[in-house]
């Protein structure tokens, strides 16, 4: 299980780069990230077989993030979304060794 606290991705201006406009920082929401790691090997006299399983994102739980601009903020010109998370993916390995 991985977790990620709330942490500072960039900085952004609320109304535009001027003088007198502040610089707010943009924090990203907390994350719980739950993978599954599983492997097994069976010797057969000589040879060995090895198998293994990666799973990320086990629960498939990701939000979409808005994004404010770096120098607009969050006016509809300047905004992006992205996830904070990739969507669950699957590895699979198998190994023989002699």
């Amino acid at each position: 299980m991985r977790v990620f606290g709330r942490y500072s991705q960039y900085y952004y201006y609320v109304n535009g780069i001027s003088p007198t406009s502040p610089r707010i920082p943009f924090y990203m929401p907390n994350l719980a990230q739950v993978d599954l790691l599983l492997g097994y090997s069976k010797k057969f006299k000589r040879v060995t077989f090895r198998t293994q399983l990666n799973m990320t994102n086990l629960l498939n739980h990701y939000s979409i993030i808005i994004l404010p601009g770096e120098y607009t903020g969050y006016t509809p010109t300047g905004s992006d979304a992205t996830f904070n998370t990739q969507p669950r993916a699957l590895v699979s390995t198998n190994t023989i060794s002699f």
